[in-house]
């Protein structure tokens, strides 16, 4: 956005917004989440044509905002088939940030993988609950370690998970990192309550 002298940048934002339809995607919203409602608000009013997307944990509450949950990826259960394990939505995003950093590992699900491999792909997406994140840096471990000690080290401690992307914020780098920063959000009474939850597990 280039501004002009004297114009404020929400004028040069709003601008630069109006000169054509645009979506504007705004991710991780929840940690501003005031001042991103706040500008969200401005620009739905001042830009016609304008759509955003915004994704945060909590609605931003303004005028015209439709919420929709995204639901967690869908996991295989213990026993599931080869073919029910490699099409759930957990080993699919698994496999393809697997195969990105592992140029050696099987290109297809056909005979490429042994059924050992397909039945450590479960238990990895079953263990880390299909969590998008903790899966990409499953995956990144996998790529140096492979599935077998994957699954080990993962049955040892989730906080050796690492290995996210070194251009990523510091919340997506490392499991802990991330479990850190949600905790963060978290008020008091929200504290407590998972404190409680954490005791009874």
């Amino acid at each position: 956005v280039d501004g002009v002298q004297g114009q404020s940048m929400l004028d040069a934002v709003v601008a630069r917004l109006n000169d054509a339809e645009t979506l504007l995607v705004l991710d991780n919203c929840e940690h501003l989440v005031e001042a991103v409602a706040t500008l969200c608000a401005q620009l739905a009013q001042r830009c016609p044509t304008l759509k955003i997307l915004a994704t945060s944990r909590e609605a931003l509450r303004i005028n015209g905002e439709r919420s929709m949950n995204v639901v967690p990826l869908d996991v295989p259960g213990p026993g599931a088939d080869r073919t029910h394990i490699l099409h759930s939505d957990a080993a699919q995003l698994f496999l393809i940030r697997l195969r990105a950093l592992d140029s050696c590992f099987p290109g297809d699900d056909s005979d490429g993988l042994d059924d050992q491999s397909v039945e450590l792909i479960a238990q990895v997406c079953r263990t880390l609950d299909g969590i998008p994140l903790a899966l990409e840096m499953a995956a990144a471990r996998a790529s140096a370690l492979g599935l077998y000690e994957l699954c080990a080290s993962l049955r040892g401690d989730l906080h050796l998970l690492a290995g996210g992307l070194r251009s990523a914020p510091e919340r997506h780098q490392t499991w802990q990192a991330s479990v850190d920063w949600s905790y963060r959000l978290l008020n008091h009474d929200e504290r407590r309550v998972l404190g409680r939850i954490a005791l009874l597990d």
